[in-house]
């Protein structure tokens, strides 16, 4: 651990604690951590279950639990609300930071990200409805390709599988390459064109209609991106720079860690937050603006929360490496770093 002062900044220091417990996540808090010979293991509280009490379980006996209840297990009184920890393990091998997760029809598709050890290459499947993730194991023919390990890329899902797109690797560092996972053959496709995208990191991936867009990034330079492409999915390997017609200065929407959302009722494309540089240059600063991208129209337009009945800038705080979704009429920010 590393711990330095920045002359460019005043601030008031933090506080560091830790603790070490014997048992699975400190049996989360809701059991007794008890020693069986040369083993720690937890006994639960009641209607607590798993290897770590972290099942909520319709079991009232208080026993000793070394395996997770299946999420299909347990029925759900009317008018209560049943939650599972899916994965909780410390030894979990899904532990990681800047990975992609897709959905394709009923499955969801985890690949690379960072342990903060060692850049990931692998590829998990998470069935939501057994409740189980699996590994896809790697051809041992040198044909099959299997790309490299990376972080901060963008995926999207695609034709029967997903594409993913640029991200940091260990060797190249920051990367261009377009690939596609093909879910039904397990096999990756290298989708170079002539008209390659730029090397970029931490960017967006959205699907609005038959296109799917690009926006923002860090860039090779250590610089931010402003840049808009899209391609028609029939037509993958043509990728069109978008210029806009209007409205205010680029370079305030140059972001990377931001989220971009596609909002059908108004065939737009959302812009929030994200790490951008300060006017002078110098330094990063997070940004807690939202910007509409009109597909239609072309242009840009910034929610000014002055001329949109006066909403606080509390409401809409800086952030990034966050998720957003549009749920109706609503923009649902979830996490992030602030």
């Amino acid at each position: 651990m590393l711990l330095f002062s920045d002359p460019n900044y005043t601030l008031d220091g933090f506080k560091a604690e830790y603790s070490i417990s014997l048992c699975p996540l400190n049996c989360s808090d809701a059991g007794e951590c008890v020693q069986i010979q040369n083993e720690h293991i937890c006994k639960c509280y009641e209607s607590r279950s798993g290897f770590a009490c972290q099942n909520l379980s319709s079991s009232s006996s208080s026993s000793l639990n070394t395996t997770t209840t299946e999420a299909s297990d347990i029925e759900k009184a009317p008018g209560t609300e049943t939650r599972h920890l899916i994965s909780a393990n410390y030894r979990n091998p899904l532990a990681r930071v800047g990975h992609s997760a897709v959905q394709v029809e009923n499955l969801l598709y985890i690949y690379g990200g960072y342990d903060l050890n060692d850049i990931l290459d692998d590829l998990w499947i998470m069935d939501m409805d057994r409740n189980n993730a699996s590994q896809i194991s790697k051809k041992p023919d040198d044909k099959y390709l299997w790309p490299s390990g990376r972080y901060g890329h963008a995926s999207v899902p695609y034709n029967n599988g997903f594409l993913v797109y640029g991200g940091h690797l260990l060797s190249a560092g920051i990367t261009d390459e377009l690939l596609y996972f093909n879910v039904k053959t397990k096999e990756w496709i290298s989708m170079s064109s002539s008209n390659r995208l730029p090397s970029l990191a931490y960017h967006s991936m959205t699907k609005a209609g038959s296109y799917i867009y690009v926006y923002g990034g860090g860039t090779r330079w250590g610089g931010f991106s402003h840049t808009l492409y899209r391609f028609h999915e029939s037509q993958p390997l043509e990728w069109e720079l978008i210029i806009s017609s209007c409205c205010g200065k680029p370079d305030e929407r140059a972001v990377l860690g931001h989220s971009m959302t596609f909002w059908p009722g108004k065939n737009a494309l959302v812009l929030y937050g994200g790490v951008g540089a300060e006017e002078m240059g110098r330094f990063s600063k997070l940004s807690s603006s939202i910007y509409l991208y009109l597909i239609e129209n072309n242009i840009w337009l910034k929610v000014d929360s002055k001329r949109n009945g006066g909403i606080q800038s509390s409401f809409t705080p800086e952030r990034a490496f966050h998720t957003a979704h549009i749920v109706g009429h609503y923009l649902s920010i979830l996490g992030g770093y602030r």
